[in-house]
């Protein structure tokens, strides 16, 4: 499902969804916030409601977004103002998306639902991410984290989804409720004068070189997206991006500079609105938050992706130092050969699931339609590998009993039989053996999955290799 057919529910056909009953049986107290690209705890302000008190809880409308402005502020001052504005402007966002939970006529509780999809392998995969919980009335009002938790689910499934992620400071929360921390924080950090020193050893960047940095222009968008697309499409993990989202995301400054790599010369085409833009770097701060490059292609250049990327790194040193930075902090992809720039240069690397308290988690909300979805690619695992063109993996997950079939370059996961080889883990080493997020060798020698047969753990780690998932930072930054 390509982002620009994907349908999606209006206002109208979610409206008899729009109300919902709390959950009989109460959650786990927990109290959660967001901030910029993370959902994080909140102590719950002292409170003189009486205990058990009744709500309700409802997909939001047009009308109920000066409410929500008003007590998201409240929760969170340390949000920008701004930033509640600027998410009504997401191309994909409609009122429906946010729901929220209510004592009479007062909002006691928000969760707001963002409609992406995601690059894998080279495929597309919707999905949905979760962010601005906010529930400071927990401790008064048992089961409205986890009544917002469920409607928001429910809603997810019902709009296609068949993958959930969220960034929060508060994992055991979220693991309570069927999530799994999948996910890693990948980033190198470097003295900025000698990643420079290394890129000098290296004639970089040179006197009178075939590649021009300079700022990049509003115009020169559809280069930007053609590369993104390009670079990113068998990526793991990156969410696609319509015209509409560049521009929303542009729209938002969440950043300090944007600089181009032009291959040749300097001129747009204003026929086809095209620019020889062979790369470009997105700055903020001290950071690194998004590079990519390709290869030089105009007459008499000579120069490969990791030429470009160099002299775009070149550049952003340049900055920091003219901001007196003496320090900056790359973030790209585990496979990135930008990594090993920033080790040589005597910088840290930083590859932990868990970065100043922040967690990434993804939950399955459909493993079996997720599974079709990726079928051709574990036939491809399958064939390269010399296995059978018909096999089968058993997998009792949390006690369930299910049968992965892989044949005629298509995958299905049904209920049913194990067999004599199958694997017996639970739902959230399946979440992340099926994202690439597990190291299968290291989970058996930790007993949390355990394998009937060698074979079956054999065939598992050919099917669900560890994988570098992984998305810019600047796609986490949402309010």
């Amino acid at each position: 499902m390509s982002v620009t057919a994907r349908v999606r529910k209006s206002s109208k056909q979610r409206g008899a969804a729009a109300k919902l009953r709390p959950p009989v049986e109460p959650a786990r107290v927990a109290t959660a916030a967001p901030r910029p690209a993370a959902i994080r705890p909140k102590v719950a302000p002292a409170a003189v409601w009486p205990r058990e008190v009744p709500f309700e809880l409802a997909a939001a409308t047009a009308g109920d977004h000066a409410a929500i402005q008003h007590f998201l502020a409240a929760a969170y001052p340390a949000v920008p103002r701004d930033a509640f504005q600027a998410s009504l402007d997401d191309p994909f966002y409609e009122p429906a998306d946010r729901l929220i939970a209510r004592v009479g006529a007062q909002i006691v509780g928000h969760l707001h639902v963002l409609k992406r999809v995601m690059h894998f392998a080279g495929i597309e995969i919707p999905m949905a991410g979760l962010t601005g919980l906010a529930v400071p009335m927990e401790e008064r009002i048992p089961g409205m984290a986890g009544g917002l938790m469920a409607a928001a689910q429910q809603a997810m499934i019902d709009d296609g989804a068949m993958l959930a992620v969220l960034r929060t400071r508060a994992p055991r929360f979220f693991v309570d409720h069927g999530w799994a921390v999948c996910g890693r924080h990948c980033h190198s950090r470097a003295a900025t004068r000698d990643v420079l020193a290394q890129l000098s050893a290296r004639g970089i960047p040179p006197a009178d070189g075939p590649v021009r940095i300079r700022p990049w222009r509003q115009v020169e968008l559809p280069g930007l997206m053609r590369l993104y697309s390009e670079r990113m499409a068998t990526a793991i993990g990156p969410f696609a991006r319509t015209e509409a989202y560049w521009r929303w995301r542009i729209s938002r400054q969440e950043f300090d500079q944007i600089f181009v790599a032009l291959d040749g010369p300097d001129h747009l085409d204003w026929a086809t609105l095209d620019s020889p833009i062979a790369g470009y770097v997105i700055t903020r701060g001290d950071r690194i938050v998004e590079l990519l490059a390709r290869p030089l292609t105009s007459a008499g250049s000579a120069g490969d992706a990791d030429y470009v990327a160099e002299q775009l790194v070149a550049r952003a040193c340049g900055e920091a130092i003219e901001r007196d930075d003496h320090a900056v902090q790359l973030h790209a992809a585990p496979d990135d050969r930008l990594h090993r720039l920033f080790a040589q240069a005597s910088g840290r690397y930083t590859h932990r699931e868990d970065h100043q308290g922040d967690f990434y988690m993804a939950k399955l909300l459909d493993p079996a339609g997720l599974v079709r979805r990726l079928g051709e690619t574990l036939c491809a695992r399958a064939v390269e590998a010399g296995l059978p063109r018909t096999l089968g993996l058993g997998l009792c997950i949390d006690g369930q009993r299910h049968r992965l079939s892989i044949a005629r370059r298509g995958a299905r996961l049904k209920t049913g039989h194990v067999g004599r080889s199958y694997l017996k883990l639970r739902r959230s080493e399946f979440t992340r053996l099926l994202l690439g997020h597990l190291d299968l060798t290291e989970a058996v020698a930790q007993q949390r999955v355990e394998a009937s047969t060698r074979l079956a753990l054999e065939t598992a780690a050919i099917l669900f290799p560890r994988l570098p998932y992984w998305r810019p930072p600047w796609d986490d930054v949402v309010c």
